[in-house]
């Protein structure tokens, strides 16, 4: 966006709220059920979602607008590719942790506990990619069935502009 404060997806808006237990509820909907903290000064927000789903893909902007640790455990079938475009987060996968601003992402694979902070000021692009799908192109790019699950290295960095405009 021309504007790094303004989503990149403000036109497939589904949740503009300051209410933290409905903006909970919606991101439920949308990813999955999972645990979230703030402190009880920050139960109001400003909490963004906008969704633009693609069948198996789906390409999501989020914003809490308060700080939060959202705990998701085992993301169970589906990956995320965690990019923060405005802010810092911090991604925990498995045992690693992550630090994340601008110039990096995470790629969370289902099979492994994944956990976020997100600080007031952050906004992150999430896509969600079904597990199925991604297991369905593999095995057609290589021609045989995969037997195992496969699990990506987390971190994504920009050492070659790729997040740069």
């Amino acid at each position: 966006p021309a504007d790094p404060g303004q989503s990149p997806l403000a036109a497939w808006s589904v949740l503009q709220t300051n209410d933290i237990e409905r903006a909970y509820d919606t991101i439920s909907s949308t990813f999955k059920e999972h645990i979230f903290k703030t402190s009880e000064s920050s139960r109001v927000s400003d909490t963004k979602l906008h969704h633009l789903d693609f069948g198996d893909v789906s390409i999501n902007y989020i914003q809490y607008g308060v700080d939060i640790v959202v705990d998701a455990a085992c993301l169970e079938d589906f990956f995320l590719v965690h990019m923060p475009v405005k802010g810092e987060s911090n991604v925990w996968f498995g045992e690693e942790q992550l630090h994340l601003t601008g110039q990096s992402a995470a790629i969370c694979s289902p099979s492994a506990k994944s956990k976020f902070e997100w600080r007031s000021d952050c906004g992150v692009v999430a896509v969600k990619i079904a597990k199925p799908a991604l297991h369905n192109y593999f095995e057609e790019i290589y021609g045989a069935p995969i037997k195992d699950q496969f699990v990506f290295s987390p971190e994504m960095s920009d050492k070659n502009g790729v997040f740069s405009s």
